[in-house]
């Protein structure tokens, strides 16, 4: 994902530049894809990663793209969006959003954290508990700790990935995945119904938040 981030921004975005002029490059590589006969979920993906870089530039942060014109409305259609759904919600307000959850309900604040900072599902990462996180050892035998996403099962072959774990996040990650609290020998229906209890509980804590997030 890293790479991919990295060959779309050298190809699309022009230094110096300004918000706008980045925006009208953004949509012309976007609009270019699509006559290519590109997916419109493809040219979302891609529209949306380098949105995120740009928003990454101080004072770019509420940055957005059209929602207006042709192109706009593929590249939303790729998400199965609609014209009024919600965008991505910018960094500030989405901080903002984690500081009330940590004041608040501390407990929820590890896994809001780390579905941001990760990219993850919520399932993904609440249906999980410790045996997701070990140690992968490369060919020349240095060792790095990472989190096995989709090791319990994903949406698709592509879910399962190892994500690798900054220092700062293994606490977080160990209070996130002890959390899964089943006894050994649980059914997969005992699973599924914890895993649901946790993504709707999360997912109220933060819908509580976004509400009073500026």
């Amino acid at each position: 994902r890293a790479d991919k981030v990295i060959s779309l921004s050298r190809k699309v975005l022009t230094w110096p530049s300004t918000q706008d002029r980045q925006i009208q490059s953004l949509m012309q590589f976007c609009a270019e894809k699509l006559a290519g006969g590109g997916k419109a979920s493809s040219v979302h993906s891609d529209a949306y990663c380098l949105l995120s870089v740009l928003k990454r530039i101080p004072g770019w942060a509420g940055m957005a793209l059209p929602k207006a014109g042709s192109v706009a409305k593929a590249i939303r259609s790729g998400a199965g969006m609609g014209q009024d759904q919600r965008l991505p919600i910018p960094l500030a307000q989405l901080l903002a959003v984690h500081a009330k959850i940590k004041a608040a309900t501390p407990v929820h604040y590890p896994a809001a954290v780390l579905l941001a900072r990760y990219a993850l599902r919520p399932s993904e990462l609440l249906q999980e508990d410790l045996r997701a996180l070990s140690h992968r050892v490369d060919v020349l035998g240095k060792s790095e700790l990472v989190f096995k996403a989709a090791l319990s099962g994903g949406k698709n072959a592509a879910s399962r990935r190892d994500l690798p774990v900054h220092a700062e996040d293994e606490p977080l990650f160990r209070a996130v995945l002890t959390g899964l609290g089943l006894p050994a020998g649980a059914s997969s229906t005992e699973h599924d119904k914890r895993v649901r209890q946790r993504v709707r509980s999360l997912s109220r804590v933060f819908r509580n938040a976004l509400g009073e997030a500026p």
